[in-house]
């Protein structure tokens, strides 16, 4: 799974790996810290729920206790009053015979205490029983006698006397639980000499638990007995009686326990609960503060909702800032990257603008453009090396330019080869130029010593023939310009004197021959070389040249020729005023 999700990671573009790592990061912190708060608050908040149902269960459990307290404590005052004592003394000699009805009378004094003690109280019920266990008279309100008698014997409730007197509740009720205490009456020698038993109004105790002050919609608190019974009202199931409460919270307070945790109630809905057991004396009841977990939850819920819009608000907002900061950083890289491809294709690109960051993308972009400026300048120098200008400066971009620094070395090796070359090509030319002169004193000397000499030797042979005609004299004269003209084409095609007597001496026969008024001088330093054949050769041929074109171009026949040799160099200087 890694591997492909690095594998998809790989192929985006820089600014959507630069969006998808800023909504990682934020999504996994913003989602942690809201994890992390969230259940930081919740457990804060359960808590706090907890502690106040356990304040509000330590109150109304305060109040129950209270309230059988004082129910106790009013009976068993009732029950020790003289005209308790003394209604049932005399009735413990006589035996009813029928233990079910009352056959006696009260006195009108023990009348009124009673029912000022049922009316003030709010009690219903009232038997007064000898110490046979016999009814002696009853107090009736709206119940009926027969039955409840029975059921007190069935009970055994007497026993409950023979502790002290304690509460106790109906087997079998037909609606709701009816609650009553047994008290002894006893005489002045402080022997038992009877029993009350008072029917307790559990309208108080619904009052008690029905105060949902601080408890929200679905908070409750409730009695439940040791046969796992609801004695109390139920908030949930307000007809409905004798409900089966087989809970954990239940279950932990009939065995003594205290305390408060999360779990399910009888409506198997989770619950915050809080429970302990009552101390009432003979009843083993125990009290349930408990509140819908949803409900105590409902601030953090809301708060996790909000933690979600602000998570994503905050995603929103670093996707928009993201794709704004990785569109400034990714444009530059891209426009790198076109650069670097031109450059890759051998295209001399033009220089980025200069960047206003000096961040590393800034740096890259005054790399590149110090980049470009070397490959112009090193692209320059090519250029020049290759039309042959040699001469061309250029410096290395550094110690370590491979291409600056083979270029120079091409240079070099260049300029060695054209020096190589121009030394072979003077060479040719001057053996060139040597061949020619050759073959030119070659045919000279043909001219001089073959054709000149029998054209003397034909002028003697005509110079002997008898006679002066006219034709002899044509044929004397044309032999003489023939015989000039093959000396004047032998001069010209490889003067003697050029051999003989140097450069200077074949110049004034080539001036004196030239028919020009020639300014001729020729300056030497001291210890000039002689020049070569090669040098004396070039120079004459170059004066002869010059001297002809004046010859043929210029209108004035006056020149000057200066020559002057020094050291180093020869310098020829041809002057007309045509």
């Amino acid at each position: 799974m890694l591997e492909k999700f690095l594998e998809l990671y790989r192929k985006p573009f820089l600014s959507q790996k630069l969006v998808i790592s800023y909504l990682f990061l934020t999504l996994t912190a913003t989602g942690l810290l809201s994890y992390l708060f969230f259940q930081t608050a919740e457990t804060a908040l359960i808590d706090r729920t907890l502690n106040q149902l356990s304040s509000i269960r330590v109150l109304k459990k305060g109040w129950l206790e209270n309230f059988f307290q004082v129910q106790k404590r009013e009976i068993d005052l009732f029950s020790a009053q003289k005209e308790v004592t003394s209604f049932i003394a005399p009735v413990n000699k006589k035996k009813q015979k029928d233990a079910t009805t009352a056959k006696y009378t009260i006195d009108p004094d023990l009348y009124k205490n009673t029912y000022n003690f049922i009316e003030s109280n709010g009690y219903k019920n009232l038997w007064f029983f000898n110490k046979r266990k016999e009814l002696v008279y009853e107090y009736t309100g709206t119940n009926s006698s027969d039955t409840l008698l029975n059921d007190f014997y069935k009970m055994d409730v007497f026993s409950i006397s023979d502790s002290g007197g304690g509460f106790f509740e109906e087997t079998c009720p037909a609606t709701e639980r009816r609650i009553f205490y047994i008290s002894n009456i006893f005489n002045e020698n402080k022997e038992r000499v009877g029993h009350i038993i008072v029917m307790i109004p559990l309208d108080k105790i619904f009052q008690i638990l029905a105060q949902y002050t601080g408890m929200g919609a679905t908070g409750e608190s409730y009695v439940v007995g040791d046969d796992t019974i609801m004695k109390s009202r139920s908030r949930f199931y307000q007809g409905s009686y004798h409900i089966k409460v087989n809970t954990v919270a239940v279950k932990n307070a009939i065995n003594g326990k205290e305390g408060m945790e999360l779990l399910y109630d009888y409506r198997n809905k989770r619950v915050l609960s809080a429970y302990s057991p009552l101390n009432i004396h003979a009843l083993n009841w125990v009290i349930i503060s408990e509140i819908d977990l949803e409900e105590a939850m409902a601030p953090i819920y809301t708060i996790r909702q909000k933690l979600l819009y602000l998570v994503f608000g905050i995603s929103l907002a670093v996707l928009i800032v993201t794709l704004i900061l990785s569109d400034k950083i990714s444009s530059p890289i891209v426009k790198l990257k076109k650069v670097i491809d031109t450059l890759s294709k051998g295209i001399l690109p033009e220089k980025m603008p200069t960047p206003k960051s000096e961040d590393e993308i800034g740096q890259m972009v005054l790399a590149i453009n110090k980049l470009i400026d070397g490959i112009y300048k090193t692209s320059d120098f090519a250029y020049e090396i290759g039309k042959g200008n040699f001469k061309a400066s250029f410096t290395p971009l550094s110690d370590s330019d491979v291409l600056g620094l083979a270029l120079l070395e091409m240079r070099d090796k260049l300029v060695k080869y054209s020096k190589l070359v121009e030394e072979q090509n003077k060479l040719k030319t001057l053996a060139l130029i040597e061949g020619q002169e050759n073959e030119r004193r070659r045919i000279s000397r043909d001219l001089h010593d073959g054709v000149g000499q029998m054209l003397t030797a034909l002028k003697f042979k005509i110079q002997e023939l008898n006679g002066d005609t006219e034709i002899i004299k044509e044929l004397k004269h044309l032999l003489d310009e023939t015989i000039q003209e093959v000396r004047r084409v032998s001069v010209n095609l490889m003067p003697s004197a050029l051999w003989d007597f140097g450069l200077e001496a074949a110049l004034k026969i080539l001036i004196r021959n030239s028919g020009l008024d020639v300014n001729f001088s020729f300056e030497k330093g001291d210890n000039i070389r002689e020049l070569g054949f090669e040098e004396r050769i070039c120079l004459y041929r170059i004066a002869q040249e010059s001297l002809q074109n004046v010859l043929k171009y210029a209108g004035d026949k006056k020149v000057n020729l200066f020559i002057v040799q020094e050291e180093d160099e020869i310098k020829m200087r041809v002057e007309d005023f045509g």
